[in-house]
């Protein structure tokens, strides 16, 4: 039987589909698939080439992570409207890693940040998503830009997030935070009120500009979260968002934005709610409630109201209408019209 070349296997015996196995210049072994006795000759005399030059397939030598977090701070500023979020959680990842050598950071490392963060921040798996997503981004680009090869985010699976959570303020919780908000945070009231009576997301104020409003009695808002869909969606104005609004913008020019990532100027920062709304939620003596619960709050006060489940949705920009479903068992006409059909087969 003839020997194989050293470099060169196959992986079942007999197959004559062949492998190839080598040491790059970091010393890591690599493996590889190539097919052909001839083709894998091929392959094997190009990789032991590239480890000559030090070039490994697809890494460039000494390239800091802070390098590849820089170009993923400018790809987001430049095509995402509402980019602070995502920013804040790529800078808050360099604080650990900018300065690691880019081929060095592991899948494992990853996941034993995520996990260790998760624990000391109290994470919800959303956030933790959240983050994940910001490490995906920064790989996939660059290996857009072919500057490294892997991807140790790759095969990394997502936590099951909570999605059918309802959680609303009641008139007296409502009641209380507003006056928290109002001792300690006054300038931000307009927009804890804007949200409430929109139900936007928070990504939304933030794209929202001074003549989104009056649209024919409506609100403008600017929608990116739901592919396929409009980028912009309408929602009915109540007294309430509109002094809110007209609180926000003041004298300033049409075309502005609302909300921004600054509180210059007296413009409130919603980048980081949680650093003036947790506390006001804390004060207030309210239990598990966050900022995108004021969406479920819009929500689910439509549906009790009697609002139509389809309108509903329509307001959310939610993709699909089994998304509204989830609130429909507050709708107190659906509870009197079931108990109704029940009790008339007895007639």
């Amino acid at each position: 039987m003839r020997e194989l070349p050293r470099g060169i296997y196959e992986k079942r015996k007999g197959s004559k589909i062949y492998w190839i196995r080598w040491t790059d210049e970091y010393g890591r072994e690599r493996r590889q698939k190539c097919g052909t006795l001839s083709a894998s000759r091929d392959r094997l005399a190009l990789r032991m080439s590239e480890k000559l030059r030090g070039v490994s397939e697809g890494f460039q030598k000494n390239l800091l992570f802070d390098d590849l977090l820089d170009d993923a701070v400018k790809y987001v500023e430049a095509t995402h409207a509402s980019s602070e979020d995502m920013v804040y959680k790529l800078n808050r990842i360099r604080r650990d890693f900018g300065k690691t050598l880019a081929h060095k950071i592991t899948q494992s490392m990853i996941l034993d940040w995520l996990d260790g963060e998760a624990r000391a921040r109290a994470w919800t798996p959303a956030s933790r998503n959240r983050y994940q997503a910001a490490w995906s981004r920064v790989f996939s680009l660059v290996r857009a830009n072919k500057k490294i090869k892997d991807n140790p985010c790759f095969g990394i699976p997502k936590k099951r997030e909570d999605n059918a959570r309802e959680r609303y303020l009641s008139k007296e919780e409502e009641e209380a935070l507003t006056a928290a908000i109002v001792k300690s945070y006054p300038a931000y009231l307009a927009v804890f009120q804007l949200a409430l009576h929109t139900g936007a997301r928070a990504s939304e104020l933030l794209r929202a500009e001074i003549g989104d409003y009056p649209v024919n009695g409506q609100f403008r808002i600017r929608q990116e979260k739901v592919r396929g869909q409009p980028g912009v969606r309408f929602v009915p104005a109540t007294p309430v968002a509109i002094a809110a609004y007209q609180r926000l913008a003041g004298e300033r020019p049409t075309g502005s934005k609302l909300c921004t990532k600054t509180v210059k100027r007296g413009v409130p920062n919603l980048t980081q709610v949680r650093y003036w709304f947790d506390p006001c939620v804390k004060a207030a003596g309210i239990v598990d409630f966050k900022w995108h619960d004021l969406r479920h709050t819009y929500a689910s006060r439509l549906v009790m109201g009697g609002v139509p489940i389809p309108a509903v949705s329509k307001f959310m920009g939610h993709s699909s209408i089994e998304m509204t479903m989830r609130y429909s068992h507050l709708a107190p006409a659906n509870h009197e019209q079931a108990i109704k059909t029940m009790m008339d087969y007895y007639q």
